[in-house]
């Protein structure tokens, strides 16, 4: 827990199993075909961003996963609302360039934690999501590609990301690796900055109690 608060992110590595990365996949896949509301983020066809819909199966894996941190969310969110405010899924596609490097929120007292499950194997040039280490604690807008670190983690594992971190996704410049993330992010829903990316059918309808 310290980690996180100093750096603005923690990484759990290998906490999912192979069967439940690849039942998230092929739900990321199929809300491929069912949500209308999908979008490009650059390029068409390099980085897919979509809503994802909330079952059984994912609800468990949201479960699992909070339940390990129980204490940090209970300290982050300090009696605060938390809602669940985005269920999504990216997928970064070869050819993908480089995000810039963003905040997903400017409110330096505002309240939202997203959490990433690769779901693949990540390599240093697939794309993965680089952060600036500790930038979560002040308003410095010049952060560039010298100041982050890359993210190249193995599949079922997940990150925990203070939303005031600046981050991005990077390129992905193989031939033939993609990067499936399933995320979904947890606090306030009035947030300048943030894309909420969530299905209208679960806004405002889940919060959680930490």
């Amino acid at each position: 827990m310290k980690d996180f608060f100093n750096d603005g992110y923690l990484v759990s590595e290998r906490f999912l199993d192979k069967e439940d990365c690849y039942k998230l996949f092929q739900q990321m896949i199929s809300d491929w075909k069912s949500v209308s509301d999908y979008s490009y983020i650059h390029e068409e066809n390099f980085r897919i961003h979509s809503p994802m819909q909330m079952n059984e199966f994912i609800m468990s894996i949201i479960k699992k996963i909070t339940s390990q941190h129980l204490d940090l969310l209970k300290t982050f969110f300090d009696g605060e609302d938390a809602w669940l405010a985005e269920l999504s899924s990216i997928c970064v596609f070869p050819n993908a360039k480089s995000q810039h490097i963003h905040r997903d929120q400017s409110n330096p007292k505002g309240k939202l934690l997203t959490f990433f499950v690769n779901i693949f194997d990540i390599c240093d040039d697939c794309g993965p999501l680089v952060v600036a280490p500790g930038y979560h604690k002040n308003e410095k807008e010049d952060v560039d590609y010298d100041d982050v670190i890359k993210l190249s983690v193995p599949s079922g594992s997940y990150i925990i990301m203070n939303s005031l971190l600046p981050h991005a996704g990077s390129a992905n410049t193989t031939s033939s690796n993609i990067r499936p993330v399933f995320y979904f992010s947890i606090g306030s829903l009035d947030l300048k900055g943030s894309t909420y990316s969530i299905s209208q059918n679960y806004w405002e309808k889940i919060k959680f109690e930490f």
